[in-house]
């Protein structure tokens, strides 16, 4: 099964400095507080990140190994990462893509979050993912207003 979500804000920073923040991992801390979804970014290399930088996130939900698989400066990034989720009974193993997109626009920069899950996952499982998704679209909605608060000060 495959969910697709996709956010997007417009920002008033310069597009060079949003790509930047979003690429540069190693400093995420700097902008976006932990939280029961996200406890930061290690293990990335090479450093600075490219196309092919692997990476671990971690946090109260567990680790998410990945790679950048995509990298145009001020244009677009991609990263990819696979993730376990067992909580509440639940046994979820989801493959995750996630693409940023940045686009000047009359307004600000356009910053956009596309994720693309693939969830393979028995069929019993499939009861709770209303409650994942939930917390997907939570986080990415923090996650976008925190690098629009910060950029933005």
């Amino acid at each position: 099964m495959q969910k697709t979500l996709h956010f997007s804000k417009i920002i008033n920073a310069p597009i060079d400095e949003l790509f930047n923040r979003v690429a540069d991992m190693k400093n995420y801390h700097e902008w976006l507080p932990n939280s029961n979804a996200f406890g930061g970014t290690k293990d990335i290399e090479p450093y600075p990140v490219q196309l092919g930088t692997k990476y671990l996130d971690y946090g109260p939900s567990g680790q998410r190994p990945g790679e950048v698989n995509f990298f145009v400066p001020n244009k677009k990034i991609g990263f990819n990462h696979s993730m376990d989720i067992s909580q509440m009974g639940l046994n979820i193993k989801t493959d995750i893509q996630i693409d940023y997109t940045f686009e000047e626009t009359n307004k600000g920069v356009k910053v956009s979050r596309t994720l693309i899950m693939t969830i393979n996952s028995p069929i019993s499982s499939y009861w709770g993912l209303p409650f994942v998704m939930g917390a997907f679209v939570k986080e990415n909605f923090r996650l976008m207003g925190a690098l629009k608060k910060f950029s933005e000060q």
